[in-house]
């Protein structure tokens, strides 16, 4: 009988630890950073940020704000766009240490080139892996996808990238 309770008390122990960072109640802090290029035969440069924080509403499924800026600067001009809104996260599969995740957004924002601007609507969808490093802290890669859409309809922007990131997990209060 101590046996079939050790294992049990092992088992759910193992599932609590797997779900720890992820838990309902815990909270996520961090950035990704994407499209990082320098081409030195066309001068394009090109950069993305994307700070964000969330809440774990149930586990393995947080909700929360994202900001991000995106730079793309070509023979002498330069593309800005940013974005605020709200994202969705889902993680699934994987162990204590290591987790999938997906995620969208939506957001309004601006694009500014060639000294005109305009308001953007953003929209970003990201399929990743999560590794845990420690308890509090992981980093993160995946495929993301970004478009933003001006509302005068003049300017567009889209990228398909690897994003690279952390994330810094904050448990619940006890």
């Amino acid at each position: 009988m101590k046996k079939v309770l050790l294992s049990l008390l092992m088992v759910v122990g193992i599932g609590f630890v797997a779900n720890a960072q992820t838990e309902k109640g815990s909270w996520m802090v961090g950035a990704q950073a994407a499209n990082i290029n320098y081409n030195t035969t066309s001068e394009v440069f090109s950069f993305s940020l994307s700070p964000q924080a969330g809440y774990f509403v149930k586990d393995n499924l947080a909700i929360g704000g994202k900001l991000s800026l995106d730079i793309v600067s070509a023979s002498g001009s330069t593309a800005t766009s940013w974005g605020i809104g709200p994202f969705v996260r889902g993680y699934f599969g994987g162990t204590e240490k290591a987790k999938f995740f997906a995620e969208g957004n939506v957001g309004l924002g601006g694009i500014s080139y060639s000294g005109a601007s305009s308001t953007a609507y953003n929209l970003g969808a990201t399929v990743g892996y999560a590794y845990f490093i420690t308890k509090n802290v992981g980093l993160e890669t995946g495929l993301g996808y970004g478009y933003s859409n001006s509302t005068s309809g003049g300017m567009s922007s889209s990228d398909l990238g690897l994003n690279l990131g952390f994330q810094i997990y904050l448990g619940k209060r006890k």
